[in-house]
C-alpha cells in the first residue's frame, strides 16, 4: 500500500530467517523489485525510513532505459525482537 501511495510498483520475496536471542535481534532476508520514477522511489524510501519497522538494504541496483522510469532490484533484511 505504501508503494502505491508513492506511485511505485513493488514486489518482494522472503529468504532466510534467523531467530533472535535475548541480546541479538532476529532477521528475515528479502529480495525486492520495484519500478517507478526516481523521485517517487526516493519518496517511498523516505516513508519506509520513518516507518515502524527496522530495515536494512544491503544492495540496490537502479537501471533505466530512458532516464525517467527506473527498475530497482535490492536485497536487505527486516529486523525483529
Amino acid at each position: 500500500a505504501l508503494a502505491r501511495q508513492h506511485g511505485v510498483e513493488f514486489g518482494f520475496s522472503f529468504g532466510e530467517e534467523v531467530a533472535g536471542t535475548v541480546t541479538t535481534p532476529g532477521t528475515i532476508a528479502f529480495t525486492m523489485s520495484s519500478k517507478g520514477a526516481a523521485d517517487n522511489w526516493f519518496s517511498f524510501m523516505r516513508a519506509l525510513e520513518t516507518g515502524r519497522r527496522l530495515i536494512t538494504l544491503d544492495t540496490i541496483q537502479m537501471t533505466s532505459a530512458d532516464g525517467k522510469v527506473y527498475s530497482i532490484v535490492g536485497n536487505g533484511k527486516f529486523f525483529s525482537q
